[in-house]
């Protein structure tokens, strides 16, 4: 009876570990990866825009700089995961 219990808890416990533990640990870390790189995209491009701006005698404020650059990241990774569901949407049916 107890290698019965035993063969049960593991088939449960592989079940569990494998279906919603890995996938759930994967599609968080690359939600991770595609918030790092859209983090890293928007501060290089915000980056040449400052000297751009320097070297031409441009100030920029940093408030609305800050602002519009945070609002332009959040926007495109929303439609970087939009796209990335939509597709699974696809697969899935």
């Amino acid at each position: 009876m107890t290698v019965l219990k035993e063969l049960l808890f593991f088939l449960v416990y592989y079940f569990a570990v494998n279906k919603y533990i890995l996938e759930r640990k994967q599609v968080a870390m690359k939600y991770l990866l595609k918030g790092a790189a859209v983090a890293a995209v928007v501060l290089i491009v915000l980056m040449a825009i400052n000297m751009f701006c320097n070297m031409h005698d441009i100030h920029l404020d940093q408030t609305v700089t800050g602002t519009v650059s945070a609002v332009c990241a959040m926007l495109f990774y929303h439609g970087l995961i939009r796209n990335d569901n939509s597709k699974d949407d696809r697969n899935r049916k």
